[in-house]
């Protein structure tokens, strides 16, 4: 009888490897000669005594026929974490952790495993950006890094996927050590099934970072790798450096062009979408994103305003965007300050509708002449309004010239400087 089987097709040599983080995966080498039962894609289950199982799927770039044996490749679970992101972004009140990942559980087609703590599952996140074009790994440990940097992500042997906290619960089954390689901090285990699982922690021996087992010339040999006190995680810092490199992907240190498609009525938040197609295969829309324009400051943008989106300190879950560009026309400014001050050589206020200066006290002052042009010009104030200058012109009647004119100037319409006039203030109260 063989020691392992691959949906019933005995197993004549392998390895499977089956690391703390991450996908698990088996190389063996069936006795049978044809495909049937393992074209790519299908779901295989592994069988070994005292009950154990892995389920994964042929992986469809590693199986075909060597030497009168069928080799293939299983990968744990449906094979989907190299699959592609759909772009995403996620607001409250559906931006919870279980609303991502079920997100890209349903791009992979991988199922999340119910021993996941709920609440992991329940944490609330502010928002989320999924980019799309990056792996379902990326996305995924992207999340983990910000939301839950000391979880773990694994592949079980029912072919779910697991997230949480190792808890390393003792193992009570027998093995036999057959050596110890002091280099790598690994174990050769002689055992009667692969029983050891990845999490667990063996007794004299430590706790488990990963499990190789080896099935040949009808003996199961397991390899076991321990979580060293000086190690971050499990095995190597081979696996750091991977999720390392994997997460540069995610760029979320980046910023992009998009354009505003709806904005809330306080002008705190807007809708946008990418601009250009590479963005938006990435990007997709996002809701709600806060506007950054300013200390006390609000625009209401003209709808297809171009805008740049970015995240604070690279984090998914702090979307905004800022610096409109010069190009595209403001439907409303607003600036909230105790005083507002304004300093030039020359000052022109110009509105093809309405001018309005409000205040509890308004005053328009100026050393030259200061010239506030309009359809209608409104100032005005519940206490004391006051316009200064050398000159004051007030009013606009139908023959071009002014109603009101303060301030003392020569017959060529010259202001006269040194006249006691030019202190003049026009006060209307």
């Amino acid at each position: 009888m063989a020691l392992v089987t691959a949906n019933g097709v005995a197993v004549v040599s392998g390895v499977v490897l089956r690391p703390l983080i991450g996908v698990w995966f088996a190389d063996l080498i069936l006795d049978q000669v044809e495909d049937s039962g393992f074209a790519p894609g299908t779901k295989v289950t592994l069988k070994a005594d005292a009950g154990y199982e892995l389920h994964g799927v042929v992986d469809p770039n590693r199986a075909g026929h060597f030497l009168d044996a069928m080799h293939v490749r299983v990968i744990g679970g449906a094979g989907g974490m190299s699959k592609p992101s759909s772009p995403r972004s996620f607001v409250q009140p559906g931006a919870y952790v279980r609303d991502v990942l079920n997100s890209l559980c349903q791009d992979s087609g991988e199922t999340l495993s119910s021993t996941i703590a709920p609440s992991f599952l329940g944490q609330n996140l502010t928002a989320w950006s999924v980019f799309g074009g990056n792996s379902v790994r990326r996305n995924l440990r992207a999340l983990l890094d910000i939301v839950a940097p000391a979880m773990s992500l694994r592949m079980l042997s029912d072919g779910k996927l697991w997230i949480g906290e190792e808890t390393w619960p003792t193992s009570s089954a027998t093995f036999d050590v057959m050596n110890r390689d002091p280099n790598d901090g690994s174990y050769l285990l002689g055992v009667e099934s692969p029983f050891v699982e990845p999490g667990a922690s063996l007794a004299n021996v430590g706790n488990v970072g990963q499990v190789m087992d080896t099935i040949d010339s009808g003996r199961l040999r397991s390899r076991v790798w321990v979580d060293f006190p000086d190690q971050e995680r499990g095995t190597s810092a081979a696996t750091q450096t991977i999720a390392q490199q994997a997460l540069a992907g995610v760029d979320y240190y980046a910023t992009y062009l998009c354009e505003v498609v709806a904005q809330a009525t306080d002008l705190a938040s807007v809708d946008v979408r990418p601009i250009g197609s590479r963005n938006e295969a990435r990007l997709g829309g996002l809701q709600r994103v806060p506007v950054r324009v300013g200390t006390g400051a609000k625009i209401q943008f003209t709808l297809g305003s171009t805008v740049l989106l970015g995240w604070d300190g690279g984090n998914p879950e702090g979307p905004y965007v800022c610096c409109g560009f010069s190009g595209d026309r403001a439907l409303k400014w607003v600036a909230n300050a105790d005083q507002v001050e304004f300093a030039a050589s020359s000052m022109t206020l110009t509105s093809d509708g309405e001018i309005k200066i409000k205040g509890a006290t308004a005053t328009v002052e100026a050393t030259a002449a200061a010239t506030v042009k309009g359809a209608t010009v409104s100032i005005e104030a519940t206490g004391t309004t006051a316009v200064k200058g050398s000159l004051v012109q007030l009013g606009n009647g139908p023959t071009k010239t002014p109603v009101l004119t303060v301030g003392a100037f020569d017959s060529m319409g010259v202001p006269v400087t040194n006249s006691p006039l030019n202190t003049a203030t026009v006060v209307a109260g």
